[in-house]
């Protein structure tokens, strides 16, 4: 039964996959609003014969394009940033952090403390 699910999950992770990416490459366009140029991707159904987008965004829709993006964005480099950092102190042979701060953890989250003097 687990590897049926693990199967299920695979493919399901490969075809949303897929479908996102296909969304990001195929659907890209472009607005203007307030002498801004907003560059999103999502599918549309435009006019026959208008090359140009037939839709419009509110500017409540505009503001959550840019806050996904921008939170999107940002998350992507801060796991970037902490991946690299990482690599660099394995790299360079400093102590096992992880296991330094595992021990500092459980120090503190298990309530132990000094006997009072």
């Amino acid at each position: 039964m687990k590897q049926w699910f693990n199967k299920i999950i695979r493919y399901f992770f490969l075809i949303l996959f897929l479908a996102y990416y296909g969304s990001i490459t195929l659907f890209t366009h472009s607005h203007v609003y307030n002498d801004h140029i907003i560059v999103h991707s999502h599918p549309y159904k435009s006019a026959k014969g208008d090359s140009a987008t037939s839709h419009q965004h509110t500017e409540k829709g505009f503001l959550l394009i840019h806050a996904l993006s921008d939170f999107l964005t940002t998350l992507s480099f801060l796991v970037f940033i902490i991946e690299a950092v990482k690599i660099a102190i394995q790299k360079v042979g400093l102590p096992d952090y992880q296991s330094i701060f595992h021990d500092h953890a459980i120090l503190h989250l298990n309530g132990l403390r000094a006997p009072p003097v």
